[in-house]
């Protein structure tokens, strides 16, 4: 995108998602909205982001106010009143402001989306379009008039249909803009016929192919899609990818659709927290070209491990995720044993479905002297993962954006990627006996092919200066949410220029 946006002359932002850092986080989501809202009020935006509270959510500790709400003031679903509750404070590290809107009916629950068992809450719907009302509620009971509302993932694509019908007559709303985020278009808020009377819609909006129908359900992600001014996406290539057939998950002719007003913008991730320089959480810390303090990195974790830790110059391969095939876990029985054949070592951390859980353990029983896998999850070994390993593993089936491949290259570990999404966007290919790049990418969706792409970054890695370059360029990156945040600027304008024509 042409333009270079340096200010948001104290432009509104009302961000609403179901996840954010440092207060509830499952996913990328979380990750997402922990760090775009202190990243555009740095470039002068006015920035608030309002979550469900959650359980885990402790006032105290996050320096949480409570706000007085009148106990007339009720947020209607399915033709009930319900009250509320309205902490305030500031997204810690930030200027953003962050509103939690309480209810312990709805949110007092162990978990932010599913019930024990991975079984969706049964008051599902109930519980969003709580929030998602709550939302903009909560605009107009502390007068707030956003000139844009960022709406991020099925959880919220009610937001943008409330702004052109029941709340396009509130004057905290008049020429307000809606933009819709998709972070990954399978989970599309998907419910019955009859939730679209409890979010307060007449029965009749919902018939065969409006906005709010899609294969016989009230389809959240359609809604927001439809409804919204802009439409983003986590990265170009997944924009693109969404409107065919292969990774639209039935959507890609309503994307299609809206291709004029869709755009991809990549996630960012935050140095504070993810870089070698400034990580608390790895054993020594390290800037480019300190290649002795990443190799003692890799040492302690080969240590933590319990894998033999002497041979350093033996490659260290490692893989970080839910053990799910989406991150094209299918790919690794059929050339594991042929891999670990070969002087090598490998470490896995992550849980997900049984079956990849026990794929990997009975590796790492046939292997024990190679191979860890670490079933869970455990954030300060995913640190030590990035800043120890020499290659990074993701041969995902698709991904909207990833976060690992961008971690990895600021670590000076090199990734090895399906060519999809944002792992596209974000590693250039090596190129055979060049000093360019900063990973190894493969495409057609098999085996043979991810095999062939790990043995071409193992070839690069036993020409060690030609490898310490390749670890130079990826740390060279800068993925910081500075660029991401004025992308997001630029479309804010353009939102606003639509709302108001």
């Amino acid at each position: 995108m042409g333009y270079d946006l340096q200010v948001a002359d104290n432009l509104r932002i009302l961000m609403v998602g179901a996840e954010a850092v440092p207060y509830a986080k499952v996913g990328g989501l979380g990750d997402v909205l922990g760090a775009l809202p202190g990243a555009l009020a740095q470039l002068g935006a006015q920035v608030t982001l309002i979550l469900p509270r959650y359980r885990q959510v402790d006032p105290q500790r996050f320096q949480l106010e409570r706000v007085i709400v009148p106990p007339d003031w009720t947020i209607g679903v399915n033709y009930v009143n319900h009250g509320f509750g309205l902490l305030r404070g500031r997204l810690p590290g930030s200027a953003a402001e962050v509103l939690l809107i309480e209810n312990d009916h709805f949110f007092d629950r162990w978990s932010v989306y599913n019930a024990e068992g991975g079984r969706s809450f049964p008051d599902d719907a109930e519980r969003w379009i709580f929030y998602q009302r709550g939302c903009l509620e909560v605009c107009k009971l502390l007068g707030l008039r956003p000139d844009v509302v960022h709406a991020h993932d099925g959880q919220t694509g009610v937001v943008p249909a409330y702004l052109r019908s029941t709340y396009s007559g509130e004057g905290v709303f008049q020429g307000t803009a809606a933009v819709f985020t998709i972070h990954n278009l399978a989970y599309q808020s998907a419910y019955g016929p009859d939730v679209i009377a409890k979010a307060g819609f007449p029965g009749h909006w919902f018939y065969p192919l409006s906005p709010y129908e899609m294969n016989g359900s009230f389809n959240w992600m359609k809604c927001g899609i439809a409804h919204a001014h802009l439409v983003t996406t986590v990265s170009p290539t997944y924009s693109q990818e969404i409107q065919t057939p292969a990774g639209g998950f039935g959507m890609d002719g309503v994307l299609r659709s809206r291709s004029r007003d869709l755009y991809g913008v990549l996630n960012g991730i935050d140095p504070a927290t993810w870089s070698p320089q400034r990580d608390r959480k790895i054993p020594r810390n390290y800037d480019l070209g300190e290649w002795d303090a990443k190799r003692a990195c890799k040492q302690a974790l080969l240590q933590r491990l319990g894998l033999p830790a002497g041979e350093l110059d033996v490659p260290l391969l490692a893989f970080v995720g839910r053990l799910v095939s989406q991150k094209g876990c299918d790919l690794f029985a059929p050339v594991l044993h042929d891999l670990l054949a070969h002087r090598l070592r490998f470490v896995i951390l992550g849980s997900g479905a049984n079956e990849y859980e026990d794929l990997f353990r009975s590796v790492e029983r046939a292997y024990p002297e190679q191979v860890r896998a670490v079933i869970g999850f455990d954030d300060e070994l995913a640190h030590w993962i990035e800043a120890g390993a020499d290659i990074f593993l993701m041969p995902s089936r698709y991904e909207p954006c990833g976060l690992n491949q961008m971690y990895s290259m600021a670590y000076g570990t090199i990734p090895v990627v399906r060519a999809v999404g944002g792992l596209n966007d974000t590693v250039v290919e090596v190129a055979p006996g060049a000093d360019g790049g900063t990973g190894f990418r493969f495409h057609p969706y098999s085996a043979l092919e991810f095999k062939e792409a790990i043995y071409r970054a193992l070839v690069a890695y036993q020409d060690r200066p030609r490898w310490e370059r390749l670890m130079a360029n990826g740390m060279s990156r800068d993925f910081s949410w500075a660029s991401s945040a004025r992308s997001y600027l630029y479309l804010y304008y353009r939102a606003l220029m639509q709302a108001r024509s």
